[in-house]
């Protein structure tokens, strides 16, 4: 298997200790920096259980602790800030079914000793859509875990296929420039550089970087936007194109391997 030496990777996804695909490129040979560029907040879990009712500012809806068909967790930020207050608030993870985005979200709900379905070859929304068990939900009463803002995709496909669905927002993620400075001086090299963007988020926060005025205002000229850009997917690849960015390479999903393998096949493809 070639090496991915001489290859400088930017990774700018929130900050998570023993980032597998980190390792995975150090380990091929890459020169990989994490600098994150959103930072992950969590919202106030206001939870209360009463004899009858649960009540919540983070669930859209009233509704009675066990009434849930399924609970759907869209993130491992989602099984951290979710699966505890959701507890206290009298679910019982046993009497319910629960689903997981990905094979890393169910790995970690698993760690609580929740099992969970989940897509196996891929993390996406659409890829868990086409499991059997979300195309049989008409009268289901489902619970999406997630983060404050995210797509909408999973909620009204849901709900066309006649599920009841709410939202629990448990997560927020903001814009935390502190690292523009370490970010330019890494992405001024005439060596080869990829940047890596998991989500559509994290590119649009890196394209404004330039913007903030926080010493990073030479980011955009110095690239041209020619900087490559590996992404999972074909809708963040879609957005990186909106976004201007000319060299797009398209993992099949979020998961370590298949960005790692993305890369490798770019990084030895004589054309690239």
């Amino acid at each position: 298997m070639k090496t991915l030496s001489g290859l400088r990777v930017l990774i700018i996804r929130s900050a998570r200790p023993d980032d597998p695909l980190a390792a995975a490129l150090s380990a091929a040979g890459a020169n990989v920096m994490s600098y994150p560029i959103l930072a992950i907040e969590a919202l106030d879990a206001n939870l209360q259980v009463s004899p009858q009712r649960m009540t919540s500012d983070l669930v859209s809806q009233q509704q009675a602790p066990g009434c849930y068909d399924t609970i759907i967790f869209v993130s491992r930020h989602a099984v951290n800030y979710g699966v505890a207050p959701l507890r206290q608030a009298g679910i019982d993870f046993d009497k319910v079914e629960v689903a997981a985005l990905g094979p890393t979200t169910a790995e970690m709900l698993g760690e609580q000793g929740i099992a969970a379905l989940h897509p196996v070859d891929q993390t996406s929304t659409e890829s868990l859509l086409a499991i059997p068990e979300m195309e049989r939900v008409s009268g289901q009463r489902i619970l999406i875990v997630r983060g404050k803002g995210g797509r909408e995709t999973l909620k009204d496909t849901l709900v066309a296929r006649g599920a009841d669905v709410s939202y629990c927002d448990v997560y927020r993620r903001v814009a935390d420039y502190r690292h523009a400075d370490g970010i330019n001086l890494f992405l001024d090299s005439d060596e080869a550089t990829v940047v890596v963007a998991h989500s559509g988020e994290i590119l649009a926060a890196f394209a404004r970087l330039d913007a903030t005025g926080l010493g990073c205002t030479s980011l955009a000229p110095k690239t041209g936007w020619d900087l490559p850009c590996l992404v999972p997917g074909a809708r963040v690849a879609q957005l990186a194109g909106e976004l201007g960015f000319k060299q797009v390479i398209i993992a099949a999903s979020a998961v370590a391997a298949d960005m790692e393998q993305a890369l490798r096949d770019w990084y030895t493809c004589p054309s690239h």
